[in-house]
């Protein structure tokens, strides 16, 4: 009786274990034939299912696409560093997958890169309201009569936005007094103000009442984004009749929904949509420190350090989005 249960169990484990390998080839064939496809759109779903793929299967489906250096190439690149990391398989892409570029920023991650002491330079007297807030965020505290400026100065930046005055007041107002700051920006009678305040109750996880703002259209816009996770608007409203990228409506992304906007905003600032990059830096710090706090923030002043700095921060959000989805 014991031989035949044994017997028995291991046809059964036989059977279920055939019938994974055969329901693994005809998941493979299937993305290879969407992959095949004359459709862009079709190929680029294609590929986005092969992250169902073990490593394995995946780098077979996707490596020729890379090779070929197609306008698929960044997102194959971007599946296979994500299964990768998801099946704890990084140190294999280094035989090959990869184009040059984005196998060194993955080499960088591999060796570990040691988490940085931040220090910056004495903030020199006279300098403009947005120059003292980004020095701002580059401390780890500031004394009560800096915050007291930080709240008193002009909140608008270059480019008319409040980002950064947002993320300094976000990085240094105690807990204590997060309340009292939103109330009284609120209640102001600046735009700017109540914009920065409406970003700042979104980061504080503070009750939005978007009816308040409807006598302004932009206003209403990003209350309504934050009250509603109108994703489709956020879309519609991110950028300017240039084509770059609105930093405000860009935070207000970020608030409502990382895993769409956190990717937005990587390709948006390797594609040089900034019109000052040192906004999307910022956001970049605020959204993802684990990351950040690996990366030199000294010396990007050039398009090239700058690119650079974000092919790093892209590896090491897909490194983390494997390692998630484990």
């Amino acid at each position: 009786m014991n031989h035949r249960s044994v017997t028995l169990g291991l046809i059964v484990l036989t059977a279920v274990y055939a019938a994974v390998i055969l329901n693994v080839e005809h998941e493979t064939d299937s993305i290879r034939t969407v992959l095949q496809s004359s459709s862009e759109l079709e190929v680029s779903e294609g590929i986005e299912q092969s992250k169902q793929l073990h490593y394995d299967e995946c780098k077979v489906l996707l490596t020729p696409l890379i090779n070929q250096d197609s306008k698929h190439t960044a997102l194959c690149e971007d599946v296979l560093i994500e299964v990768a990391s998801r099946d704890g398989r990084i140190l294999d892409l280094h035989s090959g997958g990869l184009t040059t570029t984005t196998n060194d920023a993955l080499q960088w991650w591999v060796a570990n890169p040691p988490r940085l002491q931040s220090f910056s330079e004495p903030i020199p007297e006279d300098t403009s309201p947005w120059l003292t807030r980004l020095w701002s965020l580059q401390q780890h505290e500031i004394d009560d009569e800096t915050l007291l400026s930080l709240n008193s100065m002009p909140f608008h930046d270059r480019d008319g936005s409040v980002l950064l005055a947002a993320l300094a007041l976000n990085k240094h107002t105690p807990l204590q007094e997060r309340s009292a700051t939103t109330t009284s920006l609120l209640n102001s009678i600046d735009r700017d103000e109540l914009l920065a305040g409406l970003l700042l109750s979104a980061i504080w996880n503070e009750k939005i009442e978007a009816k308040r703002f409807s006598n302004d259209d932009e206003l209403s816009t990003v209350a309504s984004i934050l009250q509603s996770k109108d994703t489709a608007l956020a879309w519609r409203t991110l950028h300017n009749d240039d084509g770059t990228i609105r930093p405000d409506q860009m935070l207000a992304g970020l608030l409502m929904n990382q895993d769409e906007f956190v990717p937005l905003l990587i390709e948006s600032a390797i594609a040089e949509k900034w019109q000052h990059p040192d906004h999307a830096i910022e956001l970049g710090k605020w959204i993802r420190p684990a990351i950040t706090e690996r990366l030199p923030t000294q010396g990007l002043t050039t398009v090239k350090s700058t690119l650079d700095w974000w092919r790093k921060f892209k590896c090491g959000y897909l490194i983390e989005q494997g390692i998630r989805n484990d």
